[in-house]
């Protein structure tokens, strides 16, 4: 029989790690203890990639509140204001290209047009000579020695004015003429043109209207002369318009050279045809100067004669013609060019009339303005375009 007792005892030892003679035994690694350790490092694993996330996230939602610190900084930079500068910056440098080739296209256009133009002008300033030599012939036969001046239209009797009475007619260039008129309010801008306007001449018991418009222009004194001077009646300013007349009538205009004085004044005159056929006398003067600098400076005036001075044969208004005639004894206007540089200048226009109520005097204001930006568009067409 086994004893009892000894088995218990071997039990003992085993559990305390011991032989059967209660020595200690040598340890050896079994397959289970493997596992264990296998857990364990996997449980260490998971614990430390766990950690790893942790520190992961928390520096992802740290990155994202950077991020969102540095987007309100750039919103605070670039405000909405500066973004429609940049964008509208964009758009400009758009348009400017677009516009660049606009303009090559018409530049093309206007050579060949003005090459249309000028021959046009030679063949019609030719027909003018014969009408006018013929117009000469025609008016030998006239009264007290003075001309009439027919061109199928009223007639009217003009007698050559003295140097004395030339001289005495007003000189709207003259620096005490200026001086001596009232000031102008600058009233706003009309396509680039300063717009300055007399106020008291609306409120008088005769209305009339002053108007001064400015501007620098970037082309040069001579081209600007040489186009005027080509153009020639098509770039004359017209002194007083009746009601209802429009720039569209323009070509309409007649105008009569009657007296030269000298080469740089002569009296002239312009005649308005319709139902009511407008006469006036002016007397044209241009001058040159050349300022302390070296610049030039051009201009030119031009004053309605009195019927008092002129000595014409007729009243106010005729009415015994077939067609009414209504004579214009009021109105002046001048033009400065003064050279800035070899490619810009600066114009100074000035002109007053005589008005029949203050929608007329707003009616002229408006085709002044019309007549200048037209005399631009022909000047310096390319740099209009850039306006």
């Amino acid at each position: 029989m086994t004893n009892p007792g000894r088995e218990v005892d071997k039990s003992l030892n085993s559990l305390n790690g011991m032989d059967r003679k209660g020595k200690p035994k040598k340890r050896t690694v079994t397959q289970q203890q493997k596992l264990i350790n296998h857990r364990i490092n996997m449980v260490e694993f998971r614990i430390r990639k766990k950690e790893q996330f942790e520190r992961l996230k928390k520096e992802h939602e740290r990155l994202e509140r950077e991020m969102k610190r540095l987007l309100a900084g750039l919103q605070n930079d670039f405000s909405h204001e500066s973004l429609w500068v940049y964008f509208g910056e964009q758009n400009m440098v758009r348009s400017m290209v677009e516009l660049i080739v606009e303009k090559e296209k018409l530049r093309k256009q206007n050579v060949a047009r003005r090459t249309d133009v000028q021959r046009h002008d030679a063949f019609r300033k030719e027909v003018m000579n014969a009408v006018r030599l013929l117009s000469n012939e025609e008016s030998l036969i006239h009264n007290d020695g003075g001309m009439i001046v027919p061109d199928k239209e009223p007639t009217f009797d003009y007698h050559p004015l003295s140097i004395e009475e030339v001289n005495a007619v007003l000189y709207p260039l003259d620096k005490e003429f200026m001086s001596n008129l009232p000031p102008v309010s600058f009233i706003g801008a009309i396509l680039g043109w300063n717009v300055y306007r007399e106020e008291s001449s609306l409120t008088a018991s005769l209305p009339s209207t002053r108007v001064q418009l400015t501007k620098r222009l970037h082309c040069s004194i001579a081209t600007a002369t040489q186009i005027s001077l080509e153009q020639g009646d098509n770039l004359r300013p017209l002194l007083a318009t009746p009601i209802g007349w429009s720039v569209a009538c323009r070509p309409k205009v007649s105008t009569h050279v009657l007296q030269e004085v000298n080469a740089e004044c002569c009296v002239m005159a312009h005649t308005f045809p319709g139902p009511l056929t407008c006469h006036y006398v002016f007397l044209e003067r241009v001058a040159q100067w050349e300022l302390p600098d070296g610049r030039k400076k051009l201009g030119l005036s031009m004053n309605v004669i009195d019927s008092t001075v002129s000595r014409l044969s007729s009243t106010d208004v005729r009415t015994h013609e077939p067609n009414p005639i209504k004579w214009a004894k009021e109105g002046w206007a001048s033009v400065t060019i003064t050279e800035v540089d070899a490619t810009t200048v600066d114009v100074v226009y000035d002109q007053w009339a005589r008005c029949e109520s203050k929608l007329h005097a707003d009616y002229v204001v408006a085709q002044w303005a019309q007549f200048l930006v037209r005399w631009e568009q022909i000047v310096a067409p390319f740099r209009f375009l850039t306006r």
